[in-house]
């Protein structure tokens, strides 16, 4: 039906437009490698700069580029899997994550050309900004611009006359070591300190370059419970979405169509101007209060049962309660549970032996007796070691997605973990995977009352397979950082005038059916409006925040309102 195909369009991730609603940078994750050169990664010289960051002993986490731009990551990142790293990604940095810092920059270089890197090391420690095919060397960091002042004739002197001083924020600088140079600078390496008694799957030596984690296996795969139960979890309810203000000063059509309607029914008086008034404001509230309609629907959305996520499966509840009890997920067989387990040790204490080892077996586990359709595009047998959520949650996707694993991603994930949820949902583009039903709007009356108008609309039942994949639709939608394509706008309009037309005609035919539509609009109208707002107070523009709440109206009514869209 056509409502499937729409539905799964939203599920495997929205097709948004590149088009970015803050500063963000952009790197391309290849993956973990042990025994990293550049030289292995030759091919992929000519798409940006590569440069790594030491994890433990011979192991390297190596990125490619630094981009301003979605669409320039993306294309990077498509010739990066084509050229065998499936598993790359791209991840996103924000201001908020850094801080400024004073550098001194001595040159700016595009990235094709061959550098001498011992010649700008007589300046200093260097770093480098990365901007899509241009390299900029700097050194420092500095404690602040004059710091950086003191330094800047010392550096002038060494030969490098343009050389000056800038803030940047940390987010975008990049130190340099022996991959990146080639062995002309070399950094000592840090010691850490493994478990003595752990023992070594496999050895590194004479092993290529290649994802790996020196990461010993527990006999029984599991962590001792007691080490990270006691810890605990920051338990908290998952919250539903605040209701928004409106603004006022907006002129947007879903205000220009509430007041058509609320005109025709003589409660609005005003100019039809498309603004939210409290003109606006107050016709709306009459509405509510003498609509024998509206107030019959109210009664029926304040007496419906709420979502109820308890579906009889002791993981699964687990898994949707593992924040208040982090404990509960301790004892499953299942690989799922492991993998759960392994967050909970990474909350607590980041980076660590036991993390792997518990996503390492998960993921072999999850995939062992797969078909070969259902492996998915990296090598599942091979050792990670998890040094950030990003990779974590993305392998723990991945697990869900398994054959035979059939639980709902929670809903607190990507409340609590909005960018890694983002980065792994970018990598399921063209894979379902069930989400938890969160009832984001729960609170909200607008959306309480179509959503019962709907319903009684409705000339069958909607599945629960089809409710599902609205849900997590809908999840997808919030968690939106970026606005929808415009192919995918057009097709939401066209949706929402066809909408209309049809049921305008149904209303027409009978006076009963009329007075439904009339509430229908008001509450489908009152819900965009505040839709919109929701999404302009995540910094979307009104254009672009009028595509975001058709596209979530679309799965609230969509289904059951198929009937008027032909």
């Amino acid at each position: 039906m056509r409502k499937l195909v729409w539905v799964f369009l939203l599920l495997i991730g929205l097709p948004f437009s590149t088009t970015a609603q803050q500063t963000v940078y952009y790197t391309i994750n290849i993956g973990t490698f042990v025994d990293a050169k550049a030289d292995d990664f030759a091919a992929l010289r000519p798409v940006g700069f590569l440069h790594a960051q030491k994890l433990e002993e011979n192991l390297s986490q190596v990125y490619l580029g630094g981009y301003k731009a979605m669409d320039k990551a993306r294309s990077a990142l498509e010739t990066v899997r084509a050229a065998g790293y499936v598993d790359a990604y791209i991840q996103e940095r924000f201001p908020r994550e850094g801080q400024n810092v004073a550098v001194i920059q001595i040159t700016t270089l595009p990235q094709s050309k061959a550098i001498n890197w011992s010649r700008y090391a007589e300046a200093g420690d260097l770093s480098v900004l990365l901007e899509d095919k241009l390299i900029k060397i700097v050194i420092g960091t500095f404690e602040d611009a004059r710091a950086a002042r003191g330094q800047l004739k010392e550096i002038r002197q060494k030969g490098f006359s343009d050389a000056f001083v800038k803030v940047v924020n940390s987010i975008y600088l990049h130190d340099l070591d022996a991959f990146e140079t080639g062995n002309a600078i070399k950094k000592p390496l840090i010691p850490i300190q493994f478990e003595e008694d752990a023992p070594i799957v496999e050895t590194a030596k004479n092993i290529p370059a290649r994802e790996y984690s020196r990461s010993a296996y527990p006999e029984n795969g599991t962590a001792a419970p007691s080490e990270w139960t006691r810890r605990g979890v920051e338990t908290k309810k998952s919250p539903t979405v605040s209701l928004p203000e409106i603004r006022v000063k907006v002129k947007r059509r879903s205000a220009l169509e509430l007041q058509k309607v609320l005109k025709s029914e003589g409660l609005y008086t005003s100019g039809l101007d498309g603004y939210y008034g409290q003109g606006t404001k107050s016709a709306y509230q009459r509405f509510i209060d003498q609509n024998y309609d509206y107030r019959k629907y109210l009664t029926l959305a304040e007496t419906m049962p709420k979502v109820n996520n308890a579906n009889g499966d002791r993981l699964q509840n687990a898994i949707n309660n593992l924040l208040n009890n982090p404990a509960g997920v301790e004892g499953y067989p299942s690989p799922l549970a492991q993998a759960y387990q392994a967050y909970v040790l990474f909350v607590q204490l980041g980076p660590d032996n036991t993390v792997n080892n518990l996503m390492n077996t998960a993921l072999k586990a999850a995939y062992l007796d797969a078909p070969p359709q259902m492996i998915p595009g990296f090598d599942y047998r091979a050792t990670y070691a998890y040094n950030d959520l990003t990779q974590l949650i993305l392998h723990l996707y991945y697990i869900h997605a398994a054959p035979g694993i059939n639980y709902t991603v929670p809903c607190w994930l990507a409340e609590r973990h909005p960018q890694e949820v983002a980065a792994a949902n970018a990598n399921f583009m063209g894979r379902t995977l069930p989400m938890q039903d969160c009832n984001e709007f729960e609170d909200w009356q607008e959306i309480n009352v179509l959503s019962a108008i709907a319903k009684d609309l409705a000339t069958e039942p909607v599945s629960s397979e089809v409710k599902a994949k609205s849900a997590a639709a809908r999840s997808s939608i919030l968690l939106a950082r970026q606005p929808l394509s415009p192919d995918l706008t057009d097709d939401l309009e066209r949706w929402n005038t066809s909408l209309w037309q049809g049921a305008s005609t149904w209303g027409n035919a009978d006076p009963l059916h009329g007075r439904i539509v009339t509430t229908l609009k008001v509450a489908y109208f009152q819900a965009q409006v505040r839709l919109e707002d929701y999404f302009m107070n995540k910094d979307f523009r009104p254009a672009e925040a009028t595509g975001l709440a058709l596209a979530t109206l679309r799965t609230v009514v969509g289904n059951e309102l198929e009937r008027f869209v032909p």
